[in-house]
């Protein structure tokens, strides 16, 4: 060791240790430790379906109306003679011939439509709607 504290074995083995001891380039660095992961894009979920009730027919909502009642004062047991009134791609209308489960019959009017959220609701009554 010279008197300034400079050793030629701690200047080789610095050398070593940041591999310049030779001419020859250091490794190279992997491309996937460099690379950027990016983050997937976030999975959007498909919108739902909006029901087309144009291709819904009477008997069905007939059927519907009878089972969502069912046990209401505004029961019927059945509907007879479904008849088709209109539709369109939020709401089909039909009218027909419910028994009561007091046995009476009368003329009801029925339908199925979409609300503001795309569901299926249901109205049935006396009157027409």
């Amino acid at each position: 060791m010279s008197k300034a504290g400079f050793s030629w074995g701690m200047l080789a083995a610095a050398l070593l240790v940041a591999g310049c001891s030779d001419n020859t380039p250091s490794a190279p660095v992997a491309d996937d430790a460099m690379a950027v992961t990016e983050t997937p894009a976030a999975v959007v979920p498909a919108e739902p379906e909006i029901p087309d009730l144009s291709t819904w027919t009477c008997d069905r909502v007939a059927t519907d109306v009878i089972e969502i009642f069912k046990g209401s004062e505004n029961e019927a047991v059945k509907i007879y003679s479904p008849q088709f009134i209109s539709s369109a791609k939020g709401e089909i209308k039909c009218s027909g011939t419910a028994l009561r489960t007091t046995g009476y019959e009368e003329t009801v009017y029925f339908r199925a439509y979409l609300d503001r959220d795309l569901q299926v609701l249901y109205e049935f009554g006396v009157n027409p709607m």
